[in-house]
């Protein structure tokens, strides 16, 4: 295919309509997408569990790319490695529990340089980020990018770790 072999380590959608309910993705490995990577297309996530994937350059749990718009709602995100849900173009995520992920810019979630995203009736806590370098500095728990349109409602973020613990972004 035209994709490297390291995108999905449960599965890679290349730009059509993924809905998945219902699921548990644990202990699956890729470079970007440990869980799913999703590179263009709609996704829609509901009623799934991603705990202990990795995703070394990104979205342990989703890594959402490309033209991707993604729905993720009644989700938990626990003991991932490499930032649990990275978004680069639009998504929702409702009533989703985000707890012990690590990631480099963000623990729980990552949002692109520009974007609409909205965090819903949610909890993300005990998440840490690892990169301190202070340059764009990390969000424990969120990372928005520099012209990223972000809502934030009815949701619970704290005690997470990070250069900002919370919530981090170009202009923090």
């Amino acid at each position: 295919g035209t994709y490297p072999a390291s995108y999905g380590g449960g599965i890679f959608n290349a730009g059509s309509t993924l809905t998945i309910t219902n699921c548990y993705f644990t202990g699956c490995y890729a470079t970007i997408g440990g869980g799913i990577a999703s590179l263009g297309g709609t996704i829609t996530i509901t009623n799934t569990s991603f705990v202990s994937n990795t995703g070394t350059s990104g979205g342990s749990g989703i890594g959402d790319y490309g033209s991707a718009t993604s729905t993720i709602g009644n989700c938990t995100f626990s003991s991932n490695t490499g930032t649990a849900y990275t978004g680069n173009n639009a998504g929702t995520i409702y009533n989703c529990t985000f707890n012990g992920n690590t990631g480099n810019k963000a623990g729980a979630i990552f949002m692109g340089v520009s974007g609409s995203f909205a965090v819903l009736s949610s909890t993300i806590s005990g998440n840490t980020a690892t990169d301190t370098s202070g340059f764009r500095p990390s969000g424990g728990g969120l990372y928005h990018g520099e012209y990223c349109s972000l809502t934030i409602k009815n949701s619970i973020i704290s005690g997470n770790t990070g250069t900002y613990a919370d919530v981090g972004g170009y202009n923090s």
